[in-house]
Parts: structure tokens; C-alpha cells; sequence
């Protein structure tokens, strides 16, 4: 069964309905050397902070930065596609297509087959699936971009980016979503993660079999069973 604007929306309610999830996310976000997760270095590595947000001297360029912030999540780029990405730069004409500081609920239907058009360019490079194309992109476009992987099809119960214009309806509609996503973090010292960058965290932190996601969560619910 494909997901629908119920569905999604359902799935997102739901999960912010587990008790102290936000403490989960802050786990995350508190990163090294307090906690072994990537935190706030997948966005802000290589940039640098203006007033509350951060800075990017290269928006519409893939740089080594980036392949280094993604690595974080435990993907790799092999050579080919590494040299087709900084020495070619064959994606960054379909980066440039793509709004920077636009949230993903708040772009038109031209923009988000932008946005599809740019996933679909990296998936072309030799050893790029969709996790590491929606990776690179949430690295470049974290207000646009959600990340996909195994666990996000589950949630979502959707294929690639199936749930794309879904989640993009459903949170036009829901600004309440929006609120409570955001306030799933709770640490107040700048700057703050995207609203699709903290679901994105979330659903990790609560579905993830990795070793430091079981501690994390043994640490706020006193077990590691499945949520």
C-alpha cells in the first residue's frame, strides 16, 4: 500500500507522541565529545555561524566539506563519483536550481520537481543510492531535503522519496506538526537544526539498531526494546 497524506501525517503524530523523545534528540545533538553522534557537525562543519544560523560560502557547490559531513552518517562516496562531484562538479548546475533557506512546505510544485530532478542526478553517479543522494542534498538544502534510508521507507511505509510531496502537504497544513517537531529540541544554544533535519534525527534515534542508539535510548526508557 502506498502512503497517503493520512498516513504520513498519522505516522508523524505518532511519533511525537513517545514520552521524552526530545531527549533523545538532544543526545543526538549534544554530539562529540559528550556522545558519539554526528550532532550539529553535519551541518556545521566548514561553516561558520552568523548571528543564529550558519553560513555557507559555497551554497550552490559540492565541496570536500560535504563529503566529510556525510561520511558522519556512515556513508562514503567511492573515486568516481568523488570526481565527478569536486573535480568535475557535474551536480552543482542542478544545485543551483534549488532555493537555499526555504522550507520544504513552503515551495512550489516546480521546486520540488527541482528538488527531485537534483536527487535523481546524484543517483546517477556510480555508487550513489538514494541514501546517499538525500544525504549530500540535506547537507546542502537542510529546510528542503529530508533524508531517506531504510527506517525512513518503514516509517513513512513508502519507496525512495515516495513520501516526498506527502510530507510537504502535510506539514503545509499543519503548522501545530511544524511546532512540534521543532520543539523536540531543547538545547538552547544556537544554531538549531532544520525542522526536517530534527524529524530526520527522530525517527533515527527511535527505529536505529545501532549500538549507540540502543544506549541512548536504554538511557531515557530504561530499555532498548523497540518504540
Amino acid at each position: 500500500m502506498e502512503p497517503t497524506e493520512e498516513t504520513v501525517k498519522r505516522a508523524i503524530e505518532r511519533l511525537l507522541e513517545i514520552s521524552e523523545l526530545y531527549k533523545l534528540v538532544d543526545s543526538y545533538l549534544a554530539g562529540p565529545p559528550s556522545t558519539p553522534f554526528a550532532g550539529r557537525l553535519f551541518d556545521s562543519l566548514g561553516q561558520e555561524e552568523v548571528g543564529t544560523g550558519l553560513h555557507d560560502n559555497f551554497t550552490d557547490e559540492i565541496t570536500s566539506n560535504d563529503l566529510v559531513a556525510v561520511s558522519l552518517l556512515d556513508v562514503r562516496f567511492g573515486a568516481e563519483a568523488v570526481h565527478e562531484l569536486l573535480v568535475v562538479k557535474s551536480r552543482n548546475a542542478a544545485l543551483r536550481q534549488l532555493p537555499v533557506g526555504v522550507d520544504l512546505w513552503a515551495v512550489d510544485d516546480p521546486t520540488v520537481d527541482d528538488l527531485v530532478k537534483a536527487f535523481h542526478r546524484l543517483r546517477a553517479l556510480p555508487g550513489v543510492g538514494r541514501t546517499k543522494a538525500s544525504k549530500l542534498l540535506a547537507r546542502k538544502r537542510p529546510q528542503l531535503a529530508p533524508i531517506v534510508d531504510s527506517l525512513v521507507e518503514k516509517f513513512y511505509g513508502s519507496t525512495d522519496w515516495g513520501h516526498l510531496r506527502l510530507l510537504r502537504s502535510v506539514l503545509a497544513a499543519s503548522p501545530s506538526l511544524i511546532r512540534g517537531i521543532n520543539d523536540l529540541v531543547r538545547l538552547d544554544d544556537a544554531p538549531r537544526p532544520s525542522t526536517l533535519r530534527t524529524l530526520d534525527i527522530a525517527i533515527w534515534m527511535t527505529r536505529s539498531g545501532a549500538r549507540s542508539a540502543k544506549d541512548a535510548q536504554r538511557d531515557v526508557f530504561g530499555t532498548d526494546e523497540p518504540i
